[in-house]
């Protein structure tokens, strides 16, 4: 008869074993400055606040991406001839563009009917010329990142109302505000109908 020792239940003790129960570890934070391994709580996170604005029907994102793929509507809704035939006129615009010749330029630009954008290389706006197209809804001239754009055609569609960009029409440059609201956004896509030309002094 063996000697081995047997449970109650009729088990081998040797092979009833039992593991102890994991015990929970705390983990800190490192203390370490890196981004990395600094997360941000949700509490710190200041919300940005944005007012939505009612557009008038006709002026969403979607028709504005419809209007301007129309080549149509460049020259009628957009950058006007007459626009353009006061640029060629200027004497300060003159000045800036001596690299043009005058008359090829006037070709391409009223003849031919070649968007500004399209300008290779692009036109030298004076800031001047900016200042005195900057006068409001109707005509609101302005420099984002040393480009300058004719927004007239776009304030109405703007997600945010026009009445944001006419505040800081003042501005030297509204890139601080589409970065403050919508960095995201590919602005000179969203306005190369709007392009005029590189800014100068």
């Amino acid at each position: 008869m063996s000697n081995r020792s047997v449970n109650r239940d009729g088990t081998d003790p040797k092979l009833n074993i039992r593991f102890s129960v994991p015990q929970r570890i705390n983990v800190t934070q490192p203390t370490t400055s890196s981004p990395l391994h600094m997360p941000v709580s949700r509490s710190a996170r200041k919300p940005l606040v944005r007012t939505k604005i009612k557009l008038d029907p006709g002026h969403s994102a979607l028709d504005w991406h419809s209007l301007t793929s129309d080549p149509e509507n460049y020259h009628s809704k957009f950058i006007s001839l007459q626009l353009i035939q006061g640029l060629l006129d200027d004497p300060i615009f003159q000045r800036d563009n001596s690299k043009f010749p005058p008359s090829q330029l006037r070709a391409q630009l009223l003849l031919q009917k070649i968007p500004l954008y399209k300008m290779m290389p692009p036109l030298r706006i004076n800031r001047e010329i900016v200042n005195r197209h900057c006068q409001g809804e109707d005509e609101f001239w302005c420099v984002i990142n040393g480009k300058v754009y004719d927004i007239s055609g776009y304030l109405k569609f703007h997600p945010g109302g026009p009445k944001i960009l006419l505040r800081h029409r003042d501005s030297d440059d509204l890139i601080t505000l589409f970065n403050k609201y919508h960095q995201w956004v590919n602005y000179e896509k969203l306005l190369q109908v709007c392009f005029i030309g590189l800014v100068c002094e």
